[in-house]
């Protein structure tokens, strides 16, 4: 290790994963945390809701988080409402949605609201990963 790599750390990508299918949300942690991320897992829009909310009223240093990849579509609340519900600015948030479901609507609504990316299912999870790291880099 060199000294530089002390001096300057290479800061740990923190993410809230909100998806409510068990079965991949559970991939997408387990290979999210074997790529180095530190991942937060909700399972429903409405503690998805609450958590964005919670960081949009917050200052960035305190979010403890840098992306967000969400389903589109979770029971309670989609990620799209949730991120209106947040009523705060999170335009340093680098929002990426996963979606079967790809309707030009929806994806054009999901920019306004500052989603960087709209995936669609099925995805390869290395360019998650690799959009993930280009989305926060973008944003710090």
């Amino acid at each position: 290790m060199r000294n530089s790599d002390l001096e300057n750390p290479v800061p740990v990508i923190r993410i809230m994963l909100a998806e409510d299918d068990d079965e991949l949300r559970f991939i997408l942690e387990r290979v999210l945390f074997q790529k180095g991320y530190r991942v937060e897992t909700i399972t429903d829009g409405i503690t998805f809701a609450k958590r964005l909310a919670r960081i949009a009223a917050l200052p960035k240093e305190e979010w403890g988080v840098d992306a967000v990849v969400s389903d589109l579509y979770m029971p309670g609340c989609s990620a799209l409402e949730a991120i209106e519900k947040a009523k705060g600015d999170l335009s340093q948030l680098a929002l990426i949605m996963m979606t079967s479901i790809a309707d030009p609507e929806i994806v054009a609504r999901a920019r306004k609201l500052g989603v960087k990316h709209v995936l669609s299912k099925p995805f390869d999870l290395n360019e998650l990963a690799r959009l993930i790291k280009k989305s926060v880099e973008e944003k710090r």
